[in-house]
This record gives structure tokens, sequence and C-alpha cells, in this order.
């Protein structure tokens, strides 16, 4: 069988918005309807392992994304959990007085309700400009937003991130020009390579219409600009990866988008925060049950969150050089195992890369994808 090439549109398939649980006014169902959010092949984070990631949560469409805590009050996540665009019209998926949920591995209650006693509520949502998912040779670029939250992200047992450094001291020497000499060096195409780069999100388990209420963690490579396969890759604006395993597919899929992609400098493995950088958010990639069956191929695209230091700092009045080092309890890429679990989460039938997934949105919005043949 000939495999085909396939490409989720960074436009989220959503479905109505979560209803209140009968038995509590500070809970958000989140089985049905909802979002089918999940990492494919990855295992179950500890707590404080990732003490950076949030789950975002927007009651419109019921949303779910993640996002990485750049400090205190900000958040980073996709532009294109932020807003879609239907018919020409443009609808708010994100926005003032939705939720954040900081601190945990587990924001739900019983019956993968959402506690909204854990969450934090979101104040303002700041979308890049030059974000424009309607022009399909661009869509991808620019994904990438800030959320800033009304109360301290820290209280909630978060912890911030550094961004990895893209012009200082200067471009040579950089810390994402540090990243990308490392992922040349030893990523090795169809072979085992080394771990260089981790990423999380809220996984599915199996093929069940459920949610998993624990994060998922897993190890991936980086892969050099030149031999990443995917058509919508431009060096200055996405980081791109895929599995560390020949014969085992990890990836990253719909419903984890905006998450992090965490590197980890060699020269400060020793310091309180590891050495560990944000490089990326998860923005696109191939649908992940037709990759897992062998129907597909191609690699994770990341917003290269170090390209826009600049424009974070400017939006956020944030000096990203300024904030604390953060302490972290855990060193991940000494935590989190480089094969899966004996019987690893398998992708939903309907599940894809990047975005949020609800119960109905196949239904009502249709795939947004598009096939192209492998040459």
């Amino acid at each position: 069988m000939k495999k085909t090439k396939t490409i989720i549109a960074t436009l989220c398939l959503l479905g109505s918005s979560a209803t209140l649980a009968a038995s509590t006014t500070d809970s958000i169902a989140a089985d049905s309807p909802s979002v089918l959010p999940r990492v494919m092949n990855g295992e179950a984070a500890i707590q404080d392992l990732l003490p950076w990631q949030v789950m975002v949560y927007g009651q419109n469409y019921g949303t779910m994304c993640g996002g990485s805590i750049i400090s205190e009050h900000w958040i980073v996540t996709a532009a294109h959990c932020t807003f879609k665009v239907e018919l020409g019209s443009r609808k708010v998926m994100l926005e003032k007085g939705d939720y954040i949920f900081a601190g945990t591995t587990n924001p739900h209650l019983f019956g993968g309700y959402l506690d909204l006693n854990k969450g934090t509520v979101i104040e303002e949502v700041i979308t890049h400009k030059d974000y424009n998912p309607e022009i399909q040779a661009t869509r991808f670029d620019n994904d990438i937003a800030l959320i800033r939250v009304n109360a301290s992200l820290y209280d909630r047992g978060g912890k911030a991130i550094r961004i990895a450094t893209y012009k200082k001291p200067d471009l040579a020497s950089a810390e994402q020009t540090q990243a990308d000499q490392q992922f040349a060096n030893t990523y090795v195409s169809g072979q085992d390579s080394q771990a260089t780069l981790i990423a999380s999100g809220w996984g599915h388990l199996g093929t069940q219409n459920k949610t998993s209420e624990t994060l998922q963690v897993i190890k991936l490579a980086g892969i050099p600009d030149s031999q990443c396969d995917s058509p919508q890759f431009k060096g200055n604006y996405f980081v791109c990866a895929d599995s560390n395993r020949a014969a085992v597919k990890k990836d990253v899929c719909r419903g984890d988008s905006g998450g992090p992609l965490i590197w980890q400098n060699p020269a400060n493995v020793n310091d309180a925060d590891k050495g560990l950088r944000l490089v990326g958010a998860t923005s696109n990639g191939p649908l992940c049950s037709a990759k897992k069956d062998g129907l597909t191929d191609g690699d994770g695209l990341y917003t290269q969150v170090s390209y826009y230091r600049d424009w974070i700092e400017t939006k956020t009045g944030l000096n990203l050089d300024s904030i604390p080092m953060p302490s972290y309890k855990y060193d991940p890429f000494k935590v989190v195992k480089n094969t899966p679990p004996k019987e690893p989460k398998k992708p939903d039938t309907n599940s894809s890369g990047g975005g949020s997934v609800p119960l109905f949105g196949l239904l009502t919005l249709g795939i947004f994808a598009w096939l192209r043949r492998s040459k």
C-alpha cells in the first residue's frame, strides 16, 4: 500500500460547549461533549516532573490545549487554540473568563469532570497578529499566543520555564543554535537517535472516547532543519521532532496543541533548573492514527518559541532574562523512559496531530486535512 502524507490544519475540530456538572457548580464536564487530547505512546508524568505544563480550557467550544508557564502570570500557547475561522467569520475559542490548570498532573474530579477549584481564571489572551489560518501556504506560521491570568500560577504549584535564547549573546552561540547543532549531531534518520526533547500533554486512553486524567510525557528526537519531513517546515518558525526510537512511533497529537517542547542545555544541567529550556509549542503534524498504522509518515512541527522572544517581551512587558531561575525537583531526561510501557496508549481512530478534539467535531466541521502522495 502506498503511503500518503497527511498533515492536519491548525484549525481545531470543536464541538458544543461543555456543560456544568449536575452535582456541583465547581466543575466542568470533560467527557461529553468535550475533547480527546492525547500523547501517542507516552507514559504518565509524576507530580512535579513538569511544573511548567498547564492545561488550557475554553468553555465556548470545549477547547482543550496545553501551554507553558513563562512567568508568574503569563503562559505561552498556540494561536490556533485561541480562535478559528468559519465561512469567513472569526470565532473566539479562548477568552477572558476561561481557565488554566497549573501545578497538577490531574485537574479532574470523579467521572472526568474538570475541577474548577484547581483552575486559575484567564484575564487576557494575545494572539500573534500575523497568524492567519485562512492563507493555506502560510497558515501554520506565527502559531503562537500569550495568556495572562488573574492570580499567581506559582501559588498553584506551577513554575516558569526559561525560553531558549535566540540572539543572545549572538546568534552563533545562542541556545537555539546550540540545540539545532545538537540535533544535527545526534539524529539519524530511520535509526534510534538520542532523545534530545521532551513533549507532554493529557493523553487519550486507547480507542475509547475517554481522556486521560493524568498528564502524559514522551521523549523525542530533534530533527535538523535540512531533514525535516514536512511540507510546512520553515526554519525560523518551527522546531521539527519525531520519535527517537525507530521501532516505536511516539508523538503528540490533537488536544496537545500549545504544549511545551523542552530541550536541555548540556552546559547547565547542574543548575537548579537542570538547564531545561522551552524551545517549542506544539503546532501541527501527521494524523496519529494513520501514522501508527503505517499509512502516513512525516514529522511533528512545534512553533519555535525562541524566535518570538522579542515579541513576547513587547506584549507582556517582561524582561525574560531577569526572571529568577526556577528550581526543579526532577530532571525529566533522567526520569522519562526511552521506550513506552508494555501496553502503550494507542491513538483514537479520530485523533490527529495538534489541536483539540471534541466528540462531535468531526460531524459538525469535517476533517480539515489534506493528503499528498509520497513521491
